[in-house]
């Protein structure tokens, strides 16, 4: 048996997805000043997200495996969004974002 998504959760991914999204936008497009409001509003969601799921499923350990995620991608988000911030995109970091299919 195949079990879907519930709609909530399905808008909190699409939701996560654009920000995401926006967030690589803003990198192809040099817009590192957007990258915070990218990174701020991830996290909102995540914790909504995370609200939510707690809610629904008080007892599942789950939630800490996403709360796990939420730290280490927001501090991917981070450490991606200070160094653009501070060093713009070298020739180095060009290449890297490319291997990871960014730019």
């Amino acid at each position: 048996m195949k079990k879907t998504l519930s709609e909530e959760v399905q808008q909190y991914i699409k939701a996560l997805e654009n920000h995401m999204q926006q967030f690589i936008e803003n990198i192809k497009n040099k817009n590192f000043d957007k990258l915070k409001e990218n990174e701020d509003g991830f996290r909102d969601v995540m914790n909504a997200f995370l609200n939510f799921y707690y809610i629904k499923f008080q007892n599942d350990e789950s939630v800490n495996d996403l709360k796990e995620t939420l730290v280490q991608t927001l501090t991917c988000l981070f450490i991606v969004r200070t160094t653009l911030e501070k060093n713009g995109i070298s020739a180095e970091t060009e290449q890297r974002l490319k291997d990871l299919e960014i730019l």
